[in-house]
């Protein structure tokens, strides 16, 4: 027997401002200076909503790290020069 799950569904843009603000946290702050709470501030959203989606630091951390890999890479162009500085830009 399928159970419905009670509640709302969980709103999607929360995670794309988690995982940014995780990345921009953790460049900044490195994985040690990192907190939930600063996530949770500069995302726009709490700690306990963090805390629904990433049982902890370390799996939000991977999550964030991981998203990186979906970007899609720079345009190849031309110039050889100008494609190396758009590919470490990236």
């Amino acid at each position: 027997m399928d159970r419905a799950v009670a509640g709302r569904p969980r709103d999607a843009s929360i995670d794309d401002a988690v995982l940014d603000a995780t990345l921009r946290r953790l460049a900044r702050d490195g994985f040690a200076g990192l907190s939930l709470a600063s996530v949770a501030a500069d995302a726009g959203t709490s700690r306990p909503a963090i805390y629904r989606r990433w049982p902890d630091k370390e799996s939000l951390v991977v999550d964030a790290i991981a998203r990186l890999a979906e970007v899609a890479p720079p345009a190849i162009g031309r110039a050889p020069f100008d494609d190396l500085v758009a590919e470490l830009e990236h």
